[in-house]
């Protein structure tokens, strides 16, 4: 066995202590967002009652993994306790860095581990989710450990490695269901450039596909048995994706769109949604209306069906050509908004979420956010094509995990926070492009790769242009009727 270099201590000790310096700053600050609040509701449900519900009522509306977790911290630190939370949050992301050591050297070697754990070790975005009360944490670590799995069996066969490799994305499902169509993506890899077998490569498909689904599949009967019909993971990813994919143009007709089912169907609980929950789902139902369309590229906004209303389309009919077009375009710019630089670290100090702080500290706090990303995307892409691991199976799993999140996101509701679990997986490409700098270049890998990076820098250009100015004057305005509950959407 390979030892382990004593930097890789330092650095985790480094990336603990500075999280826990500043851990004390939130203990005053109580979970203000509302994705937090949902999670925390559930989470006190499970520790008090033992029951899935929000609302007084058993749900399915968000995957179990998360809110399990944080009831499991309340049992155990008492009810509320969101610094103990926190803190959990904190060893696990510092527990996903010796991870991504493994991973760099799995694909390359000891050294380009090492700095990709050092560069995901401060990827500042990630790190500020240690102290929100969000899946981001949970869920990169799970992205990163089935990864690392997948990857190491890659490198030396093992059937404990796929087993491992098919339960930690599965707990990934349950813990954000983008992970839910992996196993195809999987298979891909697996068949197209394992050099072992058939029967080898068909017998660990088929233990990694069973694994991820046992992992799935007592909550999906769950669900299933709660609201009496083949049921996923959850109701609300569904829902959002019904309402705000970029190809419901294809497939929506007037009065059948998502906002017009029954409330069962929508929130998936079995009681009416006639009461102040679903008042206040709703409400956030408008905010997000009101935020896409004012996200939505010039020329769009007639695209968008009256679900908000329960009306349908005015208007004559639209040609298939016509919803085809929008379609395509919606896909365009989703995928623009993916891989947009990093913002919701930064946005949610400057909304108060994070406390009072200088304007100083702001400007700073943002420059080093959105500074931190810009270098570590560019570099990623440039050494993923200059420097590409010798190794395609390793490669294939690697990138296939990329894709299965961006062609999700794309395709259903794309938004920049999605990619931030991928960060650490592709700081292995960037560490590369640094470890290896003096070494030959071959021009068609630089050229691919300087392409990428001018992709990266034109969707960026487009979505500050046609996006974020907009996000600005929408911020402004929220500041200035903002709800008296301080609770920020």
């Amino acid at each position: 066995m390979t030892p382990v270099p004593r930097a890789l201590y330092g650095l985790m000790l480094a990336a603990l202590l500075v999280r826990l310096a500043i851990w004390p700053w939130f203990a005053a600050i109580e979970p203000q967002i509302y994705d937090e609040g949902d999670y925390v509701e559930l989470a006190t449900n499970l520790a008090q009652h033992g029951e899935f519900a929000m609302n007084g009522r058993v749900t399915a509306a968000r995957p179990p993994l998360y809110p399990a977790a944080i009831a499991v911290i309340y049992r155990a630190a008492g009810m509320d306790a969101h610094q103990a939370v926190r803190l959990a949050q904190i060893l696990l992301n510092v527990a996903m860095v010796p991870l991504v050591f493994v991973l760099g050297r799995h694909l390359y070697d000891q050294r380009t581990g090492l700095w990709a754990a050092g560069l995901a070790a401060f990827y500042p975005s990630l790190w500020g989710h240690d102290y929100l009360l969000l899946t981001e944490v949970l869920f990169t670590f799970l992205l990163v450990a089935g990864t690392v799995a997948a990857v190491a069996n890659a490198a030396r066969p093992r059937w404990a490695l796929v087993a491992v490799a098919g339960i930690a994305f599965g707990l990934g499902a349950l813990t954000r269901t983008s992970l839910l169509l992996y196993p195809p993506l999987f298979a891909i890899a697996t068949f197209a450039w394992c050099k072992a077998p058939s029967a080898r490569r068909i017998a660990t498909v088929t233990l990694f596909t069973a694994t991820f689904a046992l992992t799935i599949a007592p909550w999906i009967v769950r669900n299933t048995r709660l609201n009496g019909r083949l049921s996923s993971i959850d109701s609300y990813s569904n829902s959002t994706a019904a309402r705000f994919s970029p190809l419901r143009h294809l497939f929506e007709k007037p009065g059948s769109t998502w906002a017009t089912r029954p409330p069962r169907e929508r929130d998936g609980t079995r009681a009416e949604a006639d009461d102040g929950g679903a008042r206040a789902r709703r409400r956030r139902r408008e905010r997000l209306a009101e935020s896409s369309s004012a996200n939505e590229p010039a020329g769009d906004s007639e695209s968008r069906p009256a679900a908000a209303s329960g009306g349908a389309e005015s208007g004559p009919p639209v040609g298939f050509s016509v919803h085809l077009r929008r379609a395509v375009r919606g896909v365009v710019w989703d995928g623009l908004l993916f891989w947009r630089i990093d913002r919701e670290i930064a946005a949610a100090a400057a909304d108060g979420r994070l406390g009072s702080m200088p304007r100083p500290v702001l400007l700073v706090l943002t420059a080093s956010i959105a500074g931190y990303y810009v270098v570590l995307a560019l570099a990623a892409a440039v050494g993923l094509f200059l420097r590409p691991p010798e190794d395609r199976l390793r490669l294939g799993l690697l990138l296939s995990v990329v894709v299965v999140l961006f062609a999700v996101h794309t395709f259903s509701v794309g938004h920049s926070r999605y990619h931030i679990p991928l960060m650490p997986l592709l700081a292995v490409f960037a560490a590369r492009l640094w470890v290896a700098r003096g070494q030959t270049v071959v021009a068609r890998r630089l050229v691919a790769g300087l392409v990428a990076a001018s992709v990266l820098i034109a969707s960026w250009t487009t979505a500050f242009v046609r996006y974020d100015l907009v996000d600005v004057r929408n911020k402004l305005e929220r500041s200035e009727r903002r709800p008296a509950d301080g609770r920020i959407d």
